[in-house]
């Protein structure tokens, strides 16, 4: 199973982790938590490497669903969104809430898990969608 639904922008990594923003803020999702790696492993262990920021992403509706089926999902929540520049490109990749359904066994958590998948492939298809359209434009 794939875990992750990804994709690779043209734009710069600022520009890059806006457009991320406001997809995810679109189908719903808000920005609980920011980590930035590059600041964090800069200070703690003195490496250096390109910005990368991890966004951990909520839909309140979605996490009070699946927080009243099964609160232990709560240390799965929020969503991360790995945003990296890897030297050309701005790399997005999201984890994909429908591997939830590979650790329940009793299948309550599905429908709210398919619901922020589908969300999440929404986003991640309109981040899509823009980069086509900048690349065609150009």
């Amino acid at each position: 199973m794939k875990y992750v639904n990804s994709v690779s922008l043209e734009n710069p990594f600022e520009v890059a982790v806006a457009a991320v923003q406001e997809a995810f803020a679109a189908q719903g999702f808000g920005v609980l938590t920011t980590v930035d790696v590059q600041k964090t492993l800069r200070e703690k262990i003195g490496k250096d490497i390109e910005p990368y920021l991890i966004l951990g992403i909520c839909n309140p509706t979605i996490a009070d669903q699946v927080l009243s089926l099964d609160p232990e999902v709560g240390t799965m929540l929020p969503c991360g969104v790995a945003i990296r520049w890897d030297g050309q490109r701005t790399q997005v990749h999201v984890l994909d809430p429908t591997v939830i359904d590979e650790l329940d066994p009793s299948g309550q958590l599905h429908a709210p898990a398919s619901e922020a998948g589908r969300r999440i492939g929404l986003a991640v298809a309109s981040l899509r969608d823009a980069q086509a359209a900048a690349i065609a434009g150009s």
